[in-house]
């Protein structure tokens, strides 16, 4: 080996630190700004669909939490008309009949899937009225 030749085993380190990096640098704005965000905008799109015409909805806030892998969207919705069963005898002794439309305005809370291609889905919406579940309402 030469006298002025550079040591090849700090090359090669050298080279693995500074490809390394280059890599985790190159990541970082690529996460922080991933095409797939869930917007207010299209979890509210989301929202609408779900309530296809049945009163109108506002989301307020996205909460995303990537280590479970979805988000909570807080709504508020205005004239949304729901159906309330009838109540059994027990039940109806305390609380009445039950049963028939009522109409909703106020806060909910939509829970979205996020799956590992990327995409959203509207999963589940809870509120005053109870919980609407195994929804898939695809955000665009």
């Amino acid at each position: 080996m030469a006298r002025n030749q550079p040591f090849p085993v700090l090359d090669a380190v050298g080279l693995c630190v500074c490809l390394l990096s280059a890599v985790i640098v190159s990541t970082v704005p690529a996460y922080a700004q991933y095409a797939g965000a869930l917007t207010n905008e299209k979890a509210q799109q989301a929202v609408q669909e779900w309530l296809a015409g049945n009163g109108s909805a506002s989301v307020q806030d996205v909460q995303e939490v990537p280590a479970a892998n979805m988000a909570k969207a807080d709504v508020d919705v205005s004239d949304m008309a729901w159906l309330s069963p009838q109540n059994d005898a027990v039940t109806a002794y305390v609380m009445g009949p039950g049963g028939g439309r009522h109409v909703y305005s106020g806060h909910l809370d939509a829970i979205f899937a996020h799956y590992t291609d990327g995409s959203w889905a509207l999963v589940r919406v809870t509120g005053p009225m109870g919980a609407y579940e195994n929804l898939h309402v695809v955000v665009q």
